[in-house]
């Protein structure tokens, strides 16, 4: 059964502090350390028929709903502004609109969202509805080595994608 728990904890981290101070502070300097994680909202449970496994990225969507990539289902899943769970989409597979864990959402306006879909090595766009749209894919055949695997993806306001590839530590 799905369950959206709401509740205030106060959860005691457990930060290790290193001794030198980092570059952009001068040794004299005190840096503040977090003591504390609170807790509002837990999502658990069965969502449309399956459990969560391995929720990876997430985004609040121009509407106010959650987004979350459920990576081990192979797919996406938003919740509305109360927590409802509204829609589902995708599935394992490499066809378009299946994915191969998804792990990474954006969003690049009101109208369009960006999955890092890893494991076919691809970022989808879907449309508002979590419909897919269309694809830019990092498999090259001529140049393997072209592309790495997909990290991240954002778009600017100019409509360029960034694109963090983790394979060849670069942003590109």
């Amino acid at each position: 059964m799905f369950r959206a728990t709401l509740f205030s904890a106060v959860l005691p981290l457990l930060l290790l502090a290193c001794g030198r101070p980092p570059k952009s502070q001068s040794p004299g300097q005190e840096r503040p350390v977090p003591t504390a994680l609170v807790v509002d909202t837990i999502i658990e449970g069965r969502i449309f028929g399956q459990p969560l496994r391995q929720p990876a990225g997430l985004m609040v969507d121009a509407q106010g709903g959650l987004v979350v990539c459920d990576e081990g289902n192979n797919r996406i899943i938003r919740f509305t502004t109360d927590l409802t769970p509204e829609r589902e989409y995708g599935g394992r597979g490499s066809a378009a609109g299946l994915f191969n864990r998804p792990t990474f959402v954006s969003s690049d306006g009101p109208l369009s969202i960006r999955v890092v879909d890893e494991g076919n090595r691809r970022i989808c766009r879907l449309d508002s509805r979590l419909q897919y749209a269309d694809e830019l894919s990092f498999s090259d055949p001529d140049d393997p080595l072209k592309f790495g695997m997909p990290g991240g993806a954002a778009v600017d306001r100019s409509g360029n994608i960034w694109i963090s590839d983790r394979d060849n530590n670069r942003v590109a």
